[in-house]
């Protein structure tokens, strides 16, 4: 059984012990690429949309958990199991503007999966990160240095604007939804620039290599291309009079 097989079929099982149980059922943290298998499922029918629901903590988190469960069956919801903890400075003079890479070193270094941790977002000398609910109190009572930074570690139930997610709204008119298309309209690239984009092995959508730049982007697919950013096809918006595609996407800042 390969790796997508293994996804799927942990997919399965969860969405079928809810329903066996009448239970809610979570998964820990997804990447991209296991929501896309998800929703890969969905849309062929082998899961109901109605009884998924995804959350990463807070609106755009690029990492969620997947619910498996209908409140209209229930007759009850059951929150996500995820807590956002605040990472700060002992002594704010002393603290230095860690990286992502320093934040998510130092929490696996407590010996846990990374697939417990979501998102970490980062605004100067603080950091707040989505974990499992039942690691909370240990990376709380654990965590105390980060790189060369002393660090005290509290819950919190939102993140500061400065640490929010913020997208910027593009609107593109393309002549079709392929990929190379869209990323030549987004960056204003050559086309050889495009080519070289696929040849190295720098263009993910839902999380996953993709080499062919004829492959097809349809709404609700996020675009990474490293060294220039990540965007969301919002929504194929119709079509102009000269038949080209209007598409609104958000490009995350």
């Amino acid at each position: 059984m390969n790796e997508i097989d293994q996804i799927k079929k942990r997919f399965s099982d969860l969405y079928n012990r809810a329903s066996r149980d009448t239970r809610y059922c979570f998964t820990d943290f997804l990447s991209e690429a296991d929501i896309s298998v998800l929703q890969d499922m969905i849309r062929s029918g082998q899961i109901d949309a109605r009884w998924v629901s995804l959350s990463g903590g807070f609106e755009g988190a690029e990492r969620q958990m997947a619910r498996f469960g209908n409140e209209d069956e229930f007759g009850w919801s059951e929150d996500f199991p995820i807590r956002i903890l605040k990472i700060s400075p002992v002594l704010e003079k002393f603290g230095e503007e860690l990286s992502h890479r320093d934040y998510l070193g130092s929490l696996m270094a407590l010996n846990i999966e990374r697939d417990t941790i979501g998102d970490i977002r980062i605004a100067g000398t603080h950091a707040w990160v989505c974990v499992v609910e039942r690691l909370a109190p240990m990376i709380m009572q654990e965590l105390d240095e980060v790189r060369h930074t002393h660090v005290v570690v509290e819950e919190t139930d939102h993140l500061p604007e400065e640490a929010c997610v913020r997208f910027q709204e593009i609107q593109l008119i393309v002549a079709s939804p392929r990929a190379d298309a869209v990323i030549a309209r987004l960056t204003g690239s050559a086309r050889s620039k495009i080519t070289e984009l696929f040849r190295e092995q720098r263009v993910f959508i839902n999380g996953r290599l993709v080499t062919d730049g004829s492959t097809r982007i349809s709404a609700g697919d996020s675009m990474s291309i490293r060294g220039w950013g990540r965007v969301l096809c919002d929504e194929e918006a119709g079509q102009t009079r000269k038949g080209h595609i209007v598409l609104h996407m958000k490009k995350f800042i």
